[in-house]
């Protein structure tokens, strides 16, 4: 697994990641058989997206695509104001969602246990409840909201700061209703922090999902 944030280490890309028991079709997938119906940052288990103007929907054309190899290796200036590097943020919430969903897979939390995916292919569970993960979101709540019991799928979102928050627990974790999709909001951080990451962004996508499988 590479380094969590800007502040633990430097980027890295990283070759077919998915893991074979729990995304047995990789990422990109969603209908359970040989073949990416997606080039851009959605699949099976997360959709990845911007939702700047907060209203709970992807911004237009805001899913970087790999093209057909599937490479999602963008430019990341974090000097730079967020708007910048969009590409870069959206793939590697789209990553750390997917990571997150292989490696809890493995613990138990699989189809059977109502985990989040829109294809169950061992056709134990429902399906249609993939993560919705807005990047860059432009909604001002702090803290990590992951409330839902039972199968419900995520939201997992990011918001744009102010300099007087300096904050670096930037993210909000919610879902729509029980067994209905939810998001995740990782939010944008300005002042005297990295901008746009979040240094504990995905320390806060892995507690996050951790505490609702286990409920």
């Amino acid at each position: 697994m590479p380094a969590e944030s800007p502040s633990h280490g430097g980027r890295s890309v990283v070759s077919d990641p998915a893991n074979s028991l729990a995304s047995p079709y990789g990422w990109h997938d969603t209908n359970g058989a040989a073949g990416a119906e997606f080039t851009t940052t959605q699949g099976n288990n997360a959709h990845a997206y911007t939702d700047t103007d907060n209203n709970n929907s992807p911004d237009t054309g805001s899913s970087p695509s790999g093209g057909s190899s599937l490479n999602f290796d963008f430019p990341l200036d974090l000097g730079q104001a967020p708007s910048t590097y969009r590409p870069a943020a959206v793939s590697n919430l789209f990553y750390w969602n997917n990571v997150c969903h292989d490696y809890l897979y493995r613990l138990g939390f699989d189809e059977a246990a109502g985990n989040f995916q829109a294809t169950n292919s061992t056709g134990e569970g429902r399906g249609n409840d993939a993560v919705n993960a807005d990047a860059q979101d432009g909604g001002g709540d702090p803290h990590l909201i992951f409330p839902a019991v039972g199968e419900a799928s995520e939201r997992s979102a990011s918001t744009s700061w102010s300099a007087r928050w300096r904050c670096a627990d930037n993210s909000a974790w919610a879902t729509t209703s029980p067994r209905g999709r939810g998001r995740g909001r990782p939010r944008d951080l300005r002042g005297d922090r990295p901008q746009g990451a979040g240094r504990r962004g995905a320390r806060r996508v892995r507690r996050s999902t951790t505490r609702q499988a286990a409920r």
